[in-house]
């Protein structure tokens, strides 16, 4: 069995991968980072809601299989060990920036070392679909992968378990794995985006994402998002995605 740490954030990508990986029969250990993003706490609930509930895939002692619709969960022969925190401190608050996967990937290596893993890999969820203007778009991974191997002599390397997965095919897993969308968080803000504008053009980049794939997955149109009338589009419209 051997040892994942997988960069969790709570969305859609990270909550597949650990799926993926426990499936496989790997020993996964989701870590999850605080850099001073604005939604820290819509992810930091969704990570640890996905991991309890995954833990309900594996078996493991204190948790039961449980349900969803369509069938029973399938129970995984991998490992699933408890949310490892970590912070990030850049002195002040931001929403997606670019770069953040290289201090998420550092901190995943200091952890390995303070646990003396003499072994490992790290899991990122970079994919086809992936070409956004940050740090989450194919193409920087084999180099990323060398300067890991370089920096840890080997103990550590870079795997990407949904690479050649497009959206599509990601958004029909989710669903027959049974992850339940709305425990999963991919705004880039809190209160999540998605909730507070009917006009998609004032929502982040992960909301759309992430209702692009409930769409392709076949979820009802009531699921995507449930807009609150408290607040008008203006309340977001300053907010600029860099994002047309």
């Amino acid at each position: 069995m051997s040892k994942v740490i997988v960069l969790a954030s709570g969305g859609l990508d990270s909550s597949l991968v650990m799926a993926k990986l426990l499936k496989e029969g790997h020993y996964v250990v989701p870590l999850f980072t605080d850099y001073g993003q604005y939604s820290v706490e819509g992810e930091r609930k969704a990570v640890r809601d996905v991991v309890q509930w995954l833990k309900s895939c594996t078996g493991v002692s204190g948790h039961s299989p449980g349900s969803y619709e369509g069938g029973s969960i399938t129970i995984y022969p991998g490992t699933l060990e408890d949310v490892v925190e970590v912070k990030v401190d850049i002195g002040q608050r931001v929403a997606a920036c670019p770069g953040r996967v290289l201090a998420f990937v550092g901190a995943a290596a200091i952890w390995s070392y303070t646990e003396d893993w003499d072994e490992g890999s790290v899991a990122i969820g970079i994919h086809a679909g992936d070409k956004d203007q940050d740090s989450c778009r194919v193409g920087y991974e084999d180099s990323l992968n060398e300067t890991l191997k370089s920096l840890t002599q080997s103990c550590l390397q870079i795997i990407t378990p949904l690479m050649g997965m497009s959206r599509k095919d990601m958004a029909k897993e989710i669903s027959e794995m049974g992850i339940p969308w709305e425990i999963m968080y991919n705004c880039y803000w809190s209160v999540a985006c998605g909730s507070q504008s009917e006009n998609m053009r004032y929502r982040c980049p992960g909301c759309r994402r992430k209702q692009e794939s409930m769409e392709l997955a076949g979820r009802p149109e009531s699921e995507w998002s449930v807009p609150n009338k408290s607040f008008g589009s203006r309340d977001v419209a300053r907010r600029d995605w860099k994002y047309a």
